[in-house]
């Protein structure tokens, strides 16, 4: 007992206070994402990371990585936004929106193949998921249009699996 008052009661005041501080951080971070000031999106999330056990709260810390990365998409910052969302991945590696944005930064950053690979897994998991089949059709035509040797057709289907033509329902033009 301190001064009175209960060890656990502390405790759990403690707790009570972390908790409204964590919570008006992230309304911060979404509040700032919808205004579209996306460096502040970004700030309020990072905060909120540090004060987060990310195994412990693993949903929280995605919700917290899309969002972060939302916001430096939007900042044209792709690689960040990668980054951000790759050790929330870890922890949830079936999350359909995070699949799906680390695809779109990928694909932005240049990376179709990594682009394709998320999409791969994301329609192993939910291939009824929205805008997936469009995003698949996005990078398959970034491929066969592509003048870079790296990229085309037969080095997506020889590294990935991936016939971008299946995907398009076309031949070869």
């Amino acid at each position: 007992i301190l001064g009175g008052v209960p060890a656990g009661v502390d405790k759990c005041r403690k707790l009570r206070e972390y908790l409204v501080v964590l919570r008006a951080e992230v309304e911060v971070a979404r509040s700032a994402l919808t205004e579209e000031r996306f460096a502040d999106a970004a700030e309020a999330c990072e905060r909120a990371e540090r004060s987060v056990d990310p195994e412990a709260c693993s949903g929280l810390f995605a919700s917290l990585a899309e969002t972060k990365a939302t916001a430096l998409l939007s900042r044209g910052l792709a690689r960040e936004a990668a980054n951000a969302l790759d050790p929330a991945l870890d922890l949830e590696p079936h999350s359909v929106p995070l699949l799906l944005l680390r695809s779109r930064a990928r694909r932005r950053l240049g990376n179709h193949h990594g682009a394709l690979s998320d999409l791969s897994v994301l329609q192993s998991v939910d291939p009824a998921a929205p805008g997936v089949f469009q995003a698949m059709q996005k990078i398959a035509r970034l491929i066969l249009e592509s003048k870079d040797p790296s990229i085309r057709a037969e080095s997506a289907k020889i590294r990935m699996g991936f016939d971008p033509y299946s995907v398009l329902e076309r031949g070869p033009s």
